[in-house]
């Protein structure tokens, strides 16, 4: 279960609950009714005439293409052709090379990582040149305002730590993910998915600072490396200690923000550039996921039901298009594949022949 679709019901929840009490039993409610809701739609999708589960997780597997891509479009975002160009042709560099040397190593995240670490360097390098040519670094301005509302979360880090260790072993238990990294984990693979969250949540840490700082809430871009180390760790099934490994990293990450924002937030302000490297890539991540999320939509509605499918999906889009987005971009594809799947089984139930010509 993707933990958004947690946390989107469970914010509302504790911002509108009369009191503590009132909100756990609420937010407690929603989750046990999130996760009997998908047992029993994984359960009933597998007595479905056209089980399009399948088909959806083989096709949207391949986002990590897409992830790829990412530090080479936020270099040229932030530089331009010069120190971008430099980017494109390392990402180029590792993709021919591992495809050409036959390795098992996977050539996307090979790219993600040699592309996201070329743009950090470069990023300290000019900080660290920045800091050369002035005699003193610039301090955290800290108004009356945003002391009380940081006040309000070192105040509330008990609970903060809780919820840390509650996501470790929802995360260490699969039952609780991040949306990307679902076909990876479906097909087994711990490892590379969380290889995958990695990288993308180091570049979201520092929003998960400011949101903190600023508005006196922690955020849910705080909790990657808690996610990263629950996926690392063996599964409960092999290693009974593994749930409360996932925790202890839980309660340290999330206490951690919620002790030491101010002194983070002026780690941050003495690395400018590296704070802009990661805006931009939170910036290209969500053009990036429309664009991969439109495409792999296509690929899979062709994969479900071949030029019929890519038919349906392609109207979908079009669709929401003229009639001005009513859908985020990002979800038109994955509903309209969704929208597919359910059709191919009103079709089959009404005894027609599958269009997959």
């Amino acid at each position: 279960m993707n933990f958004m679709t947690l946390f989107m019901i469970s914010d509302i929840i504790g911002v509108r609950a009369p009191n503590k009490l009132f909100a756990l039993i609420l937010g407690g409610a929603w989750g046990i009714l999130l996760v009997l809701t998908f047992r029993g739609l994984l359960t009933y999708s597998e007595q479905l005439p056209f089980n399009f589960l399948i088909p959806l997780g083989l096709g949207f597997e391949k986002i990590l293409t897409f992830f790829a891509i990412l530090p080479m479009v936020a270099a040229v975002y932030l530089w331009r052709w010069k120190l971008g160009g430099i980017s494109v042709i390392l990402g180029l560099i590792c993709q021919v090379t591992v495809r050409w040397t036959n390795t098992t190593l996977n050539p996307d995240l090979i790219t993600l990582y040699v592309t996201l670490i070329f743009l950090f360097a470069v990023a300290i390098y000019k900080d660290m040149a920045k800091r050369k040519n002035r005699k003193t670094t610039p301090s955290l301005q800290e108004d009356a305002i945003l002391i009380k509302r940081y006040a309000r979360v070192r105040k509330n880090w008990k609970y903060v730590a809780i919820s840390g260790a509650l996501l470790g072993v929802a995360a260490n238990f699969l039952v609780i993910h991040w949306w990307p990294t679902a076909p990876l984990l479906i097909g087994g693979d711990r490892f590379l998915a969380a290889l995958m969250i990695l990288p993308i949540w180091i570049c979201w840490w520092p929003a998960g600072i400011n949101t903190g700082l600023t508005t006196g809430m922690m955020s849910h871009q705080a909790l990657g490396f808690t996610m990263v180390a629950a996926l690392l760790l063996p599964s409960w099934s092999e290693n009974l200690w593994a749930p409360f490994a996932s925790a202890i990293i839980g309660v340290a990450e999330f206490s951690l923000l919620a002790l030491f924002i101010p002194k983070l937030a002026r780690g941050l302000e003495r690395f400018a550039t590296v704070k802009e490297v990661a805006l931009a890539m939170q910036t290209v991540l969500g053009g990036a996921m429309e664009l991969g999320l439109t495409f792999l939509g296509l690929y899979t509605a062709f994969i479900m039901a071949g030029t019929f499918g890519f038919f349906i999906v392609a109207s979908g889009y079009l669709t929401n298009e003229i009639l001005g987005r009513p859908i985020t971009r990002m979800a038109v594809a994955p509903i309209s594949c969704i929208v597919l799947g359910i059709l191919l089984n009103v079709i089959a139930m009404a005894g027609l022949p599958l269009p997959f010509i």
